[in-house]
Order: structure tokens, then sequence, then C-alpha cells
């Protein structure tokens, strides 16, 4: 009977090791996912913020010659 405690026991760790590590590489994708949309949406922005920069550049360089 003791070895089968132990082994149940043994079995238990196993299942709860699994659980956890499972559940931490969830939590991983999860935030990974939302870094890459973030960045995703200051690539845009950034892209945006650049044509609007050379669509008004040419009027002020024109001011300066």
């Amino acid at each position: 009977m003791l070895q089968l405690s132990k082994i149940l026991k043994s079995r238990n760790e196993w299942r709860d090791k699994a659980k956890k590590r499972t559940k931490e590489i969830w939590e991983m994708r999860k935030v990974h996912k939302y870094y890459q949309e973030r960045v995703a949406s200051l690539i845009e922005e950034n892209r945006a913020l650049k044509e609007k920069i050379e669509n008004s550049s040419p009027n002020s360089q024109d001011k300066k010659k």
C-alpha cells in the first residue's frame, strides 16, 4: 500500500506541475499576442505620422528657400 500512495503522490505532483506549466505557457502566449498587436498599432501610427510629415514637408521647405 505504501508504494501505491507513493505512485499516486508522484502522479499528482506531475499533474500539478503540468497544469502549472500549461497555465504559464497560456499566459505567455496571451501577453505575446497583446504585445504583437501593440507593436502593429505603433508601426501603423508611426507610418501615418511619417506620411503626414512628408506631406507637410515640401510646403515648409519652399518657405525656407
